[in-house]
C-alpha cells in the first residue's frame, strides 16, 4: 500500500498534482455528455478545473477579502478561469460536431449557387446555309 505524497519536496508536489490531474481527467472521460472530445481537450479542460480547484480553495482558505481590505487576487482569476472553462468547453463540443458531421461537398453547392444566379438557356443551333 502506498503512503501519502509528500507536498514539501518538489518531487513529491509534483507528483500530487500528476496525481490530481489524472482524477480530473478520468473524471472528465467518463462523462456520457464529454465522450466526443479528444485526448488534448480532456487534458486542457482537466487543467483548468485543478487550477480552477486551486483557486477556490486560496479563497476558502483566505477570503473573498484580505486582512487589508483588498479582494482576494484568486476571486478575480477564479472568475476568469471559470469563463475559460465554459468557453473551452463550448468550443471543443462545437468544434467536435462539426467534425462529426457528414463533409461539405464545395463543387456541389458551388454548383446550385451558380445555377441560381444565372438562368442558362440552352444554344440554339445554327441554320445551315442551303
Amino acid at each position: 500500500m502506498q503512503g501519502r505524497i509528500s507536498t514539501v519536496t518538489a518531487e513529491g508536489r509534483k507528483r500530487a498534482r500528476d496525481q490530481k490531474l489524472y482524477q480530473a481527467y478520468r473524471t472528465l472521460r467518463e462523462d456520457k455528455n464529454l465522450k466526443g472530445l479528444s485526448l488534448y481537450q480532456r487534458s486542457a479542460l482537466a487543467e483548468l478545473k485543478i487550477i480552477g480547484r486551486d483557486l477556490y480553495a486560496d479563497i476558502r482558505k483566505r477570503g473573498v477579502m484580505l486582512p487589508n481590505g483588498e479582494v482576494n487576487p484568486a476571486v478575480e482569476a477564479h472568475r476568469k478561469n471559470a469563463h475559460e472553462q465554459l468557453y473551452s468547453l463550448s468550443v471543443f463540443i462545437e468544434l467536435n460536431r462539426t467534425q462529426s458531421s457528414e463533409p461539405i461537398d464545395l463543387v456541389a453547392q458551388m454548383a446550385q449557387h451558380i445555377e441560381a444566379s444565372e438562368p442558362v438557356e440552352p444554344e440554339k443551333p445554327a441554320e445551315s446555309e442551303t
